[in-house]
């Protein structure tokens, strides 16, 4: 724990890019060094700080895992005034403080999982939808590469040639099977 406190103080310290990055890591430091209030307690208990480096922003750190219960498609909730609450808006809010509003948290490293609040930026659903491009995906769910030519488009869906006659042929062998 000591260690992931010095990385911190070194982020503060020598994030000369990004100088809110600095702020909020400054911030986090002296949130949870004075952890008193019980929300926060209970929420930081439930945070690895040992998570991966994101392969696209490595620039951002490791991603703090949330190791409590997860919702769909990962995303961490904690219950918060009797409401079940996403984990990475509370991390956030014990932070940074409100979110703006008419905004929503952007996970800069793509990890649903993560509450690390470098990580998280608020900008408006457009921008959100815009970022979550499937453009960021190149492969499909079975490692095909999500060529123009590979790439079926219906009803704003894209799925993958390959997958799609896969698929077929198996459908095929089993009806002459029978």
């Amino acid at each position: 724990m000591r260690r992931q406190w010095h990385e911190l103080r070194r982020t503060a310290a020598t994030t000369k890019a990004s100088t809110a990055r600095a702020t909020v890591a400054l911030r986090l430091l002296q949130h949870v060094e004075g952890v008193n209030d019980p929300l926060s307690r209970r929420f930081w208990s439930r945070v690895d700080r040992d998570g991966p480096i994101p392969l696209r922003r490595p620039d951002l750190g490791p991603c703090w895992l949330w190791t409590g219960s997860l919702a769909e498609r990962d995303y961490g909730r904690i219950k918060v005034n009797r409401r079940l609450v996403p984990a990475h808006r509370v991390a956030y809010e014990l932070v940074v403080g409100p979110i703006p509003e008419g905004a929503e948290l952007d996970h800069l490293c793509l990890n649903h999982s993560c509450v690390n609040p470098t990580h998280l930026e608020p900008v408006t659903h457009r921008e959100n939808a815009l970022r979550a491009d499937y453009t960021l995906k190149p492969f499909c769910v079975h490692g095909h590469e999500m060529t123009p030519e590979n790439t079926y488009i219906y009803r704003g869906k894209r799925s993958c040639r390959i997958c799609i006659r896969d698929r077929l042929a198996r459908s095929r062998a089993r009806r002459q099977q029978t």
